[in-house]
């Protein structure tokens, strides 16, 4: 299960850097999605440790909550930038 786990985390990296590139991210957004990422890191390194499996679903079962948590904070990074560019600014209303 690990090198899935490790495979996802990869994905889940390259879409945050894709999203920081492709957006012009807030200071709180950005910390926010970096950390979980690391947290991610984090679970994966447990998971691959434990022996215990009631503690191996313990961290499968958080890293899906974390990693459901962290796709639905890209998708809003997104849809605020989608915001910022089709709302007319005051300047151009005038």
């Amino acid at each position: 299960m690990s090198r899935y786990l490790q495979k996802e985390v990869k994905t889940l990296r390259e879409n945050i850097m894709t999203c920081f590139r492709e957006t012009e991210i807030t200071d709180k957004s950005f910390t926010s999605l970096f950390l979980s990422i690391i947290w991610l890191h984090a679970l994966v390194d447990q998971e691959g440790k434990t022996e215990d499996p009631k503690e191996r679903r313990r961290i499968i079962h958080e890293f899906r909550r974390r990693t459901k948590a962290l796709k639905k904070g890209i998708r809003y990074v997104y849809e605020q930038a989608e915001r910022r560019t089709t709302q007319p600014t005051a300047s151009l209303q005038q």
